[in-house]
């Protein structure tokens, strides 16, 4: 015989359990340099100086190499927003204005100022900014300081002038 009617869509059933959570994505590398001079150097008055490093806390990808003591380099593919900072302590003794400076490529972006009047502490100066960077550009920390007696150099404390770059 003939086939009947198509009969009416029965009701949609109950929503079944949500399934396991998958694992975690991979977290982006690292890419941080942070360096710092180990011993005592003598900065000179009224000459803006670069500062060499020679120890590696952390040296993600190569940020920073012995062969060019004075710089981090942002390496290949980590190009990315930054947070660079950089400090300095002047020993017990220094009377005037010192200043710890920021560059990118050469070309300033910070500023730290200490003023030391009193000459019976330790001056130290801390500056920091967050800086865009692409693979290739080359941070650097310059010391200038003017003493009260011109001319007169000052002493920079092991373990104080310390240089990061973290993404």
């Amino acid at each position: 015989g003939a086939t009947g009617a198509t009969g009416a869509t029965g009701a949609t059933g109950s929503t079944g359990s949500t399934g396991a959570t998958g694992p975690t994505g991979p977290a982006s590398t690292p890419s941080t340099g942070s360096v710092y001079q180990s011993t005592n150097f003598v900065l000179a008055a009224a000459v803006e100086q670069t500062v060499s490093f020679n120890t590696a806390e952390i040296n993600d990808n190569a940020f920073w190499s012995a062969g060019s003591p004075t710089q981090l380099t942002v390496p290949a593919t980590f190009a990315g927003d930054y947070f660079v900072a950089a400090a300095a302590g002047w020993q017990t003794g220094f009377l005037g204005d010192g200043w710890v400076i920021l560059k990118k490529n050469g070309t300033e972006f910070a500023r730290g100022y200490v003023n030391a009047r009193a000459g019976t502490s330790l001056g130290s100066c801390l500056v920091s900014k967050v800086v865009r960077l692409v693979a290739g550009d080359v941070l650097t920390v310059a010391l200038h300081q003017v003493a009260n007696s011109p001319g007169t150099p000052s002493t920079i404390l092991g373990g104080t002038a310390w240089f990061q770059a973290v993404r």
